[in-house]
């Protein structure tokens, strides 16, 4: 029977079951939280909409069908996969209350709740994406006998793909690990049984980009053919019409921002075979509980924007026409003449719009709300600045990472935040192009001046080279900025971080599958730093007889290169006594010496402030070695041991560094570089520390992201 320890720390005893800690028990509860918020937003729109079939029947009359149009029908669907979706979510106070997750009936049937109601939200969201684009751009949307085929074969094909997986397939939900979903090895399933759905489902929805220049009236589409559409200098279209077109863009992008993050999380994972930034149990947590809100989301727009849907408007009215008409027809300017000021003012709303945004107080609250715009992206700009530096050079530690919870606090806050802010920036950008268009377009002040060739050609020069790669930056760089900078700046520190220091020291965890005869390994450099030379390797095991009892040793010189006498490895073997926090180590006394002989013994602390006491019996020497800040390994292993050791001087003061981690290989996070001093002092706390980076490299490497 498995169990774990009362911290949640305890290893898993079989296959199927994973150990929640407090961290990931607080986080899971945000998680459920969200599930029952959409769970209970469903639940109402449900209740509304069996009352308004209620109030239909009791007026025949007036009496109109549930399902009298494609929307009505896919909005259905889209509810009740919502529904479906939040039902698996909420079941995670199952997991909450026991502190595992483990496979059985329930994991299953969470499993498939979340399988389905996932992948029937992308199709679904899918469909309407498409309805809505061939409704408003060719007039012509998917009929309402083949939307029910439509709707059919999606919930025909995902009863199908569940029920034959778990029927032909062992253990195929399983913990992953904080909730169940399809199990890791079956990645070709996840793929096509969900992931492509909701990939494909970003993916149609760049028919939106053109929607929106149709709602502003700078493209008509051709009635002839589908392919062609004309471009306009100026708005024309009826501005009910524009109006209503974009409540139903904003309907249907609905979906786009709670789903995004997890689109980008599984992307990564499945395509890049990288499951940064989006590994640690603070990020999938966050990134599932953006995702469960997608039904409280749904519902709210809805409400908002599709009342005529449902049977929620209660009497029938006139259709909104949405062909593209001209703004106003020549009959109609010409009635239009002699109607009272402050009636126009009120039919038009074009002219409402510019009379309060000539308005000084108006200009005021623009300038304002721009101000504080670029105040936040500069703020923004800063936090990320101090990400990169905090993840590329941890040590010594910062007010960012000084703790290691506050560390993972602040990476993950920033990335949530970032994603909302990109939203923003991309909204921003996008009105303001729009209005750039408008004022370069529009007749009025200035107007000679704006539509002169040499004044044209700079304005699209100074858009095209300067604005719209700023535009760019601002947009993708809230989403993609800090994981891009990360590594390109995480790649000149593995580089140059050891230039300073004689020697360096690649350590090289064993990863998640490794062979059982694989070991972890320590590679030792020496030379100058721009040509520096591998000379031997040391190895890490675990004593046979003993599970408190560790080995590093070493283990081969590299063929073919000569070793200068003052970095022969003097040391073969230092064994590390766990229990009691003492090591001891046996050397040769030379390149032609045949024996060994003791020559080291210590003892080390690894909480708090990691420090080693070594007395060197060969040069009669004892060496105290203290870390310069707190906490460098962490538990559970879910980030590299971080750390600068420095010798301590007789007055208890920190002297020269000894030794210290640069960082991890960028897209590899089993290998760590340390820069060393050289000596035989050294040696004891690179075992260590090797020691730790094979527990992370296990933990970093397992396919466990959802």
């Amino acid at each position: 029977m498995s169990t774990c320890t009362p911290d949640g720390t305890g290893s898993p005893g079989t296959t199927g079951f994973y150990c929640l800690t407090r961290g990931d028990t607080i986080g899971l509860v945000v998680v459920a939280m969200s599930g029952w918020v959409s769970l209970a937003a469903v639940v109402l729109i449900f209740s509304l909409i069996a009352r308004n079939i209620i109030r239909a029947r009791q007026w025949p009359t007036q009496r109109r069908r549930l399902i009298s149009g494609t929307m009505d029908l896919l909005m259905l669907s889209l509810f009740m996969a919502e529904m479906i979706q939040s039902l698996g979510v909420v079941l995670n106070v199952k997991w909450i209350n026991d502190g595992t997750v483990q496979v059985g009936r329930l994991c299953t049937a969470q499993g498939v709740m979340q399988n389905i109601g996932e992948s029937a939200v992308a199709m679904t969201t899918l469909i309407i994406t498409l309805h809505t684009f061939s409704s408003l751009w060719w007039s012509n949307g998917i009929s309402l006998p083949a939307a029910w085929g439509l709707v059919g074969v999606l919930w025909l094909f995902l009863f199908l793909f569940v029920t034959i997986s778990t029927s032909v397939l062992s253990d195929f939900y399983t913990p992953t690990p904080y909730w169940c979903w399809i199990s890791t090895t079956y990645g070709n399933y996840r793929t096509a049984g969900e992931n492509f759905w909701l990939w494909l489902a970003f993916a149609v929805s760049v028919l939106y980009i053109p929607l929106l220049f149709w709602a502003r009236g700078y493209v008509t589409p051709s009635i002839d053919a589908w392919w062609r559409f004309q471009i306009h200098s100026k708005k024309e279209m009826e501005f009910r019409g524009r109006r209503v077109s974009l409540s139903l863009i904003v309907n249907a992008l609905t979906y786009a921002a709670p789903a995004l993050p997890t689109g980008l999380a599984r992307w990564f994972v499945a395509v890049q075979g990288d499951p940064k930034p989006f590994a640690t149990s603070e990020a999938q947590l966050a990134i599932k509980s953006i995702f469960s809100l997608s039904g409280f989301c749904t519902v709210s727009v809805f409400l908002l924007t599709r009342r005529d849907l449902l049977l929620f408007h209660a009497t029938p009215r006139e259709p909104v026409n949405l062909q593209m008409q001209p703004l106003n027809p020549p009959e109609e300017n010409a009635r239009q003449e002699d109607v009272p000021e402050e009636d126009a003012l009120e039919e038009d709303p074009d002219k409402n719009d510019q009379h309060l945004d000539e308005h000084p107080i108006s200009r005021f609250w623009t300038a304002g709300l721009i101000f504080l715009w670029l105040v936040i992206n500069a703020l923004d700009a800063v936090w990320i600045i101090y990400y990169i530096r905090a993840a590329t050079d941890p040590n010594p530690r910062s007010a960012v990472n000084r703790t290691h919870a506050g560390w993972k606090g602040y990476y993950d806050m920033m990335y949530i935040f970032n994603f909302y802010w990109g939203c923003v920036n991309i909204a921003v950008w996008s009105l303001y192009f729009l209005a750039a268009f408008d004022w370069l377009s529009e007749r009025g002040e200035n107007w000679e001046i704006r539509r002169s060739h040499p004044f044209r050609v700079t304005w699209y020069l100074l858009h095209l080279v300067i604005i719209l790669p700023v535009a760019a930056i601002m947009s993708s760089g809230p989403f993609f900025g800090p994981w891009i900078a990360v590594r390109k700046v995480g790649m000149q520190a593995w580089i140059h971080r050891c230039d300073s220091y004689p020697a360096e020291v690649i350590l090289e965890g064993l990863s998640y599958g490794s062979p059982g005869n694989e070991l972890a390994l320590a590679s030792f450099y020496f030379g100058p730093s721009a040509n520096r030379t591998k000379y031997y390797e040391y190895t890490m095991t675990l004593d046979p007889g003993d599970s408190n009892v560790w080995n590093f040793g070493f283990s081969q010189f590299v063929p073919g290169v000569t070793i200068p006498s003052d970095v022969y490895p003097l040391v073969q073997n230092i064994s590390y006594q766990m229990a009691n926090q003492t090591f001891s180590a046996t050397c040769t006394t030379g390149p032609e010496a045949n024996g060994t002989t003791s020559c080291m013994q210590g003892s080390f602390d690894e909480g708090g402030y990691l420090s080693l006491n070594i007395n060197n019996t060969l040069a009669n020497v004892v060496t105290n070695l203290r870390a310069v800040d707190k906490n460098w390994m962490f538990v559970p292993a879910d980030d590299a041991p971080s750390y600068i050791l420095a010798e301590v001087e007789p007055d208890g003061s920190l002297g020269q560094s000894q030794l210290r981690t640069a960082v991890t290989f960028p897209g590899n996070c089993a290998m760590l570089k340390l820069c060393s001093e050289t000596g035989i002092d050294v040696l004891p706390p690179v075992g260590l520390t090797l020691m730790r980076q094979n527990a992370y490299s296990i933990v970093c490497t397992t396919p466990n992201s959802n």
